[in-house]
């Protein structure tokens, strides 16, 4: 709708940069599921946030491989920042 043309350059700066835009929304976001929720059940729910993404990529459509990466990578910024947290619960003393 905008009518920039991209190019091969361009597509693929796109795909690559949406998955680091979406790690920062999500590390942003993992305040919010330790205050709401266990660390576990945060894992787990950042695991399925992580499979619907990669279902969306293999659709293979651009609309949805651009929606799958940028899921994506909320959902591992969620997980980077919540699993060394719960690793450290879990580790026997």
């Amino acid at each position: 709708s905008y009518n920039i043309p991209l190019g091969p350059a361009g597509a693929t700066a796109l795909l690559i940069g949406l998955m680091p835009f979406g790690g920062i929304l999500g590390a942003a976001l993992f305040s919010l599921f330790l205050q709401n929720m266990s660390r576990k059940l945060a894992v787990v729910i950042s695991s399925l946030i992580m499979i619907v993404s990669v279902a969306l990529v293999e659709i293979e459509t651009v609309e949805t491989l651009c929606i799958g990466r940028y899921i994506a990578g909320i959902s591992l910024g969620v997980y980077v920042s919540i699993a060394p947290i719960y690793i450290r619960e879990i580790v026997a003393r």
